[in-house]
């Protein structure tokens, strides 16, 4: 079994206790030393660091009693972040009434390659968002498959 999912399926009670979804597990391999980061969120709500705390805690109680990972290795349990890539549809639809940023394949709307925005609707691949240009708020759709990168932005 992949150790990324040995580590989810064993982490996976920590997270649900403490009200948290998994973004991302990783092992990063330093020169003396190695580092098991586990990126956490929460949908609707930004992670405070006692929350990180609290996890990170937990986490290690459960991994030292499982030896999941051959050798010594640090422990991190960080926030996903308040600007975190959105990876994929799902994720992009649990951003609905949130700030975006897109980075678009090809230009769009006046040769933009680039557009901060507020994400109205997702429909099959389509997204509908509205943005500021000048003092004019507009509207835009535009399919998911036209998107080089898209993430959470702090403001719109």
């Amino acid at each position: 079994m992949d150790l990324n999912l040995k580590i989810k399926e064993l982490i996976s009670p920590v997270l649900i206790q403490h009200k948290v979804e998994l973004y991302d597990i990783q092992l990063k391999n330093l020169k003396r030393s190695k580092i098991l980061e586990i990126s956490i969120m929460k949908k609707e709500e930004s992670i405070d660091i006692d929350t990180c705390m609290k996890v990170s805690e937990d986490i290690s109680q459960l991994l030292d009693q499982v030896d999941v990972i051959d050798g010594e290795y640090m422990l991190e349990v960080c926030s996903a972040g308040a600007e975190r890539v959105l990876r994929n549809l799902d994720e992009v639809k649990g951003a609905i009434n949130r700030p975006i940023y897109v980075k678009f394949k090809k230009p769009i709307l006046k040769n933009k390659l680039e557009l901060l925005a507020k994400l109205q609707h997702v429909e099959d691949e389509v997204l509908t968002v509205i943005y500021k240009e000048k003092a004019v708020t507009k509207s835009v759709s535009f399919s998911y498959n036209e998107i080089e990168m898209i993430r959470l932005a702090v403001k719109f």
